[in-house]
């Protein structure tokens, strides 16, 4: 599957170049992400439905309101995944009251490195979460699906090895500029988990995009 998909890929870039497009998306500066959303309503959820809990955590990241992501925050805490394959050793991990405080600290933390490159990413937490999580306004995805493995790219994806059992739902954009074939891609991912009370926290959040 991984050589097929590579294949798939140097075709497409060879299609391209002979079109006169460019060949490959833009992935390693900072994308312009939607502007926050202003509304004011307050954000609720029947914390004991998985729809309604994703929902208002992607009400949340579209107004940075953290104060209320946090509550939605599992009490061990979420992870920060900027590409597929969770990182043990370089995500970083965030408290529910860390989260609160999410958008009035500044400094500058590495949150693991770019693909491709190896460069280290090294942002603040408002940088990160416009780099690496609200890209796009993914409440207006296309395509959401709920504990399905997608194949979009080539780095291995790891989540149920780390997470076992692990409730997934994908926020997928399958690509925005037609001279990319497809290769501009962007995905969110919620990890969330049902407790003994039967609600619904959130265990961390992985951001997909095309590597080279």
């Amino acid at each position: 599957m991984k050589h097929s998909r590579l294949a798939t890929i140097s075709l497409s870039l060879l299609t391209l170049a002979a079109c006169g497009g460019s060949a490959e998306p833009t992935t390693t500066d900072a994308t312009t992400p939607p502007p926050v959303d202003a509304s004011t309503e307050p954000i609720t959820a029947d914390r004991t439905n998985r729809d309604a809990v994703a929902g208002a955590i992607l009400e949340s990241l579209a107004r940075q309101d953290w104060q209320t992501l946090s509550t939605f925050v599992a009490p061990t805490g979420m992870r920060f995944t900027p590409y597929t394959h969770v990182d043990l050793e370089n995500d970083l991990t965030f408290s529910p009251d860390d989260i609160a405080g999410f958008g009035s600290d500044t400094t500058q933390k590495t949150w693991g490195t770019t693909e491709g490159s190896g460069e280290p990413i090294v942002m603040t937490n408002i940088e990160y979460a416009a780099r690496y999580v609200w890209d796009h306004d993914y409440r207006t995805a296309p395509d959401v699906y709920w504990n399905q493995q997608q194949t979009h790219g080539s780095i291995i994806d790891n989540v149920q090895d780390v997470f076992p059992g692990i409730t997934t739902v994908e926020y997928h954009f399958p690509g925005f500029d037609d001279q990319y074939g497809g290769m501009d891609w962007r995905s969110l991912r919620l990890l969330l988990a049902q407790g003994d009370d039967g609600t619904w926290s959130l265990h961390g959040i992985i951001h997909d995009e095309w590597t080279p």
